[in-house]
């Protein structure tokens, strides 16, 4: 238990498979996001960009924190 009593979570693994999951499953007709990143070119390059998202998210998790490009 935590100090606050609350169980502890357990860890959370992003992987390539997840992350390709949700980049095919984007509106291609969706405005961008604060990235500017057209949701269409993320769909359509899913597997190039899969394993280095994945990895970014991942070692974001871990150390808590978030890069600023």
């Amino acid at each position: 238990m935590s100090k606050l009593g609350h169980p502890p979570m357990p860890p959370i693994t992003i992987t390539v498979q997840g992350v390709d999951t949700l980049l095919t499953g984007l509106n291609p007709n969706k405005a961008q996001g604060p990235d500017e990143i057209p949701p269409r070119l993320l769909k359509e390059f899913h597997t190039e960009i899969a394993l280095i998202l994945t990895i970014i998210f991942q070692r974001s998790l871990d150390t808590g924190i978030v890069p600023e490009d």
